[in-house]
């Protein structure tokens, strides 16, 4: 796999370079195929992209826009957080004793996770920090006696030991620097020959335990802006504490066999493997959140509705769970909100959100499970006092008034109910049975509530 993605970049990086665009967009088309049917749609982004720039350069601007809605359809589709995988990844870190067998993978699992071309780690030693290895573009290259910072002109020093002091993200396109006073002083990224300006993205993360500084990872995209984007922030920042635990338990037990106190040893290894365990934990416990829960609104996302309802169908057609109802809700006109107001309209979505919040109980279950259509999950409540809670829950909609782009919106949704019943053969049935029920709410002229019984 290594030898095909070093073709690819190495012959999109000569076609750019001639400005060759029918051969960038033929090589980046190949590439992003060839990443997507790997299931590796992260990959084919960064190549999309490439394609998507090459294409405007080209001037066909109508190929573009047709990309660039597909992809965000296919973007919505996808986006699935990798948690167990990269867990394990993670964890795989912990296995290795020497700093020359962990830095090397931890160069690799950065690479691979985010499509950076060069990754750098430096470490922490003596108020110093060292380069201990760099991928490069020329291979890569691990050294047993790290050189200073101070000696490399070859990485963006002033950014890197900023980001040390502060323990703090840098994010940057390398096309955008002046806009940034620290990025703008920087030699290696706005050099004095403007004919080694520099363009793509570049991040500086640090590698931090419990507030102490362990060392520093740069990442650099060379080809485009915009690749190393927020959505690997959670990603990058994982696989650099993981990464920071290893590095500083290789640096106590190396410590520990210098002084050669077995006691001492002991002791701290007990002390950092409970510490270690409980920062695991919230880390794992984080991912988790973040894969479960709607970015835009807060509420669970699609998945996790699902999860929750199979659940409690399961213990109710085991005669271990009381009744249970779903309400389907879907914002009417949306589209045209959206149409007329852009990404403001998703003030109207987040809205909504809080609105099922201030309605609903604590122990109800609500969810938006892509675009404008949410779910809820009532449990413990007659078929009366849903029908109640729902139309509540339209009156309360139907009264909003959202003040978008200087004007004031009003909206009103559609309902769809279903209760739960022994007929049911599987959770979907009854989520198909609440879907049906909205469809008719919505043919019957919306902003209407419906219920779907049974057909035995």
């Amino acid at each position: 796999m290594e030898g095909v993605v070093n073709a690819y970049d190495s012959a999109l990086q000569m076609a750019w370079q001639q400005c060759c665009w029918p051969a960038c967009v033929l090589i980046a088309q190949r590439a992003a195929d060839y990443w997507i049917d790997k299931r590796r749609a992260s990959f084919g982004s960064v190549y999309r992209a490439q394609e998507l720039e090459a294409l405007r350069n080209l001037g066909a601007h109508a190929v573009v826009a047709a990309l660039d809605a597909e992809d965000e359809h296919a973007e919505a589709r996808d986006a699935i957080l990798p948690v167990s995988s990269v867990i394990r990844i993670a964890q795989s870190f912990s296995l290795y004793t020497e700093l020359e067998d962990l830095v090397p993978e931890v160069i690799h699992q950065v690479a691979l996770q985010t499509g950076a071309q060069r990754v750098v780690l430096l470490l922490a030693r003596d108020d110093d920090l060292c380069l201990v290895m760099d991928s490069g573009v020329q291979g890569r290259s691990f050294y047993t006696e790290p050189p200073s910072l101070d000696n490399r002109d070859d990485l963006p020093r002033a950014v890197i030991r900023y980001v040390a002091r502060t323990q703090q993200i840098q994010r940057f396109g390398l096309n955008a620097i002046h806009d940034n006073l620290l990025l703008d002083n920087d030699p290696y990224l706005n050099p004095p020959d403007t004919e080694r300006q520099q363009k793509g993205t570049g991040m500086v993360v640090p590698l931090s335990y419990l507030g102490e500084l362990i060392g520093v990872l740069y990442l650099e995209y060379a080809l485009s802006d915009g690749v190393l984007d927020e959505q690997q922030t959670p990603l990058v920042e994982f696989l650099a504490a993981q990464a920071a635990i290893s590095v500083r338990n290789i640096d106590l037990i190396d410590h520990l066999s210098r002084e050669q106190n077995a006691r001492s040893e002991a002791e701290l290894r007990i002390k950092l493997a409970d510490e270690e365990l409980e920062y695991r934990r919230k880390m794992e416990e984080e991912l988790n959140r973040l894969a479960n829960t709607d970015g835009l609104t807060g509420l669970a996302n699609r998945r996790q509705f699902l999860s929750r309802l199979k659940q409690r169908w399961e213990q109710f057609r085991d005669s271990r769970g009381s009744a249970f109802s779903v309400v389907m809700i879907d914002i009417d006109h949306f589209k045209a909100i959206n149409d007329r107001y852009g990404h403001a309209g998703d003030q109207v979505l987040t809205e909504l959100a809080s609105t099922l919040v201030s309605v609903l109980r604590p122990q109800d279950h609500s969810a938006r499970l892509g675009g404008e259509e949410f779910a809820i999950l009532l449990d413990q409540q007659s078929a009366e006092d849903v029908r109640g809670v729902a139309d509540r829950l339209r009156q309360r909609i139907e009264a909003l008034q959202i003040e978008l782009a200087g004007e004031v919106v009003r909206l009103t949704v559609s309902m769809g109910i279903a209760h739960a019943d022994a007929l049911d053969s599987t959770h979907e049935a009854l989520l198909i049975r609440a879907d049906n029920a909205l469809y008719r709410a919505k043919h019957r002229g919306r902003n209407l509530v419906e219920e779907e019984t049974v057909v035995g």
